[in-house]
């Protein structure tokens, strides 16, 4: 007997007894198999049907000891009485009922129009959940600074180095589109987001004393350094928006790109 598997599917499987049957479901797809007791019982210390740590107490009544032992092993459930070492094999109906998960709803966005337009990667998601897709890059700016220092060249002569960066921060640039998707009446699919677009830009940051240009003493005419110090100034824009969507259908309206606006087309549709 593989004692990995059982212990693997232990972890997925509970159960409760109803009557002289016994309901064993799975924790992860919801699945509900109806078990029919058989009375192959056979005694735990003659054999090796039952070698390993307990698995998950379940209350089983009437028939069997209130506390039990189950295990799912193929199409078998394995229940070990506690109390009398018995291990008593139940065989299930795999043809049974089952608690169907919805289907998940798979959103696609493109941004634009025409021969600029770009699609944003697929995503899928339960009815009542949020998603995410996103068109970004990372973006990594400073955010502190030391003060210019002085230096020498591979030749020895003194110069002067800028201010310099110390610290750092990162912000996503790009397109993020958050939402949600519901089913609603008339088999539509009711989206609720919002689309949050992202740009920073450099600028200088650094001021105060020593912040300025730096030229040779006595003559502005030699440019030392620059001396820049810049830092983001992070700019964006979001839109609200909702979709009664038929699946299948494709959506267009307009969203804002900072001071502008940009055509977003949305399709929903169910993952077969």
């Amino acid at each position: 007997m593989d004692f990995n598997r059982r212990r693997r599917d232990s972890d997925r499987f509970v159960g409760c007894s109803l009557g002289r049957s016994i309901l064993v479901w799975n924790r992860k797809s919801l699945q509900i198999l109806v078990a029919t007791i058989t009375l192959h019982e056979k005694n735990a210390e003659q054999g090796e049907a039952w070698h390993g740590e307990k698995i998950s107490c379940c209350d089983f009544h009437g028939l069997f000891s209130r506390r039990s032992c189950s295990l799912m092993f193929g199409k078998q459930i394995i229940l070990t009485m506690n109390t009398t070492l018995k291990v008593v094999f139940v065989t299930a109906l795999l043809a049974t009922s089952a608690i169907a998960k919805d289907q998940d709803v798979v959103i696609k966005c493109a941004i634009g129009k025409g021969t600029s337009a770009f699609a944003l990667p697929v995503a899928s998601t339960q009815p009542n959940r949020e998603v995410t897709l996103r068109a970004t890059r990372e973006f990594r700016y400073p955010s502190k600074w030391d003060l210019p220092q002085e230096s020498t060249n591979s030749e020895g002569a003194k110069i002067i180095l800028p201010v310099k960066a110390l610290e750092f921060e990162r912000v996503e640039a790009g397109w993020i589109i958050e939402c949600s998707t519901e089913k609603i009446e008339g088999g539509l699919i009711r989206v609720t987001g919002v689309a949050t677009f992202t740009e920073p830009e450099l600028r200088q940051a650094v001021h105060g004393e020593q912040s300025r240009p730096i030229y040779a003493q006595g003559d502005r005419k030699v440019l030392l350094t620059e001396n820049k110090g810049e830092s983001a100034v992070v700019r964006s824009s979001s839109t609200r928006f909702q979709v009664f969507a038929l699946p299948g259908k494709q959506y267009e309206f307009n969203v804002a790109k900072l001071d502008k606006t940009i055509p977003l087309t949305l399709t929903c549709s169910y993952q077969k």
